[in-house]
């Protein structure tokens, strides 16, 4: 009995490791393309002034909201160029400043840290959009 059992272990063995191979095959299919489109990528735009808003609106079309944060509102959004989609993050100057002094700044410092940083674990800065009232942060969305 004991020579069938360790020819069954074989087998799956053999089996696991096809299955590995595979998944590693795809995963770094996966990590070149994701690369790929890093390499494509310029450091985020920062749009800013009275005519920011109408930038954001002609370069991208506000869709669903994906999440509401006790600092900001989060929207998909469409570039109308290519008809990628990427997360929009809003942020209400006055209400934040109200409700936490100081956050503005905060926001400010996540948006320089963000354009000076490239890695694929780290999301990915497009755009920003700077208006007297809010700001609007154009980034990768992650979904899952």
């Amino acid at each position: 009995y004991g020579g069938l059992e360790s020819e069954g272990k074989e087998e799956e063995e053999e089996e696991e490791k096809k299955n590995n191979s595979s998944d590693g095959q795809q995963r770094k299919k996966y990590e070149s393309q994701f690369f790929e489109q890093r390499q494509h990528s310029t450091t985020a735009e920062i749009h800013e002034g009275p005519h920011a808003e109408e930038e954001l609106k002609k370069k991208y079309e506000l869709m669903e909201v994906l999440g509401v944060g006790s600092t900001s509102t989060c929207h998909r959004c469409q570039e109308r160029s290519t008809s990628q989609t990427f997360a929009c993050k809003i942020i209400d100057k006055q209400q934040i400043e109200s409700r936490f002094s100081g956050m503005v700044e905060q926001f400010e410092t996540e948006i320089a840290a963000l354009r000076a940083l490239s890695h694929p674990n780290i999301i990915h800065l497009k755009d920003v959009f700077l208006s007297d009232s809010k700001i609007y942060i154009i980034m990768e969305l992650m979904e899952g």
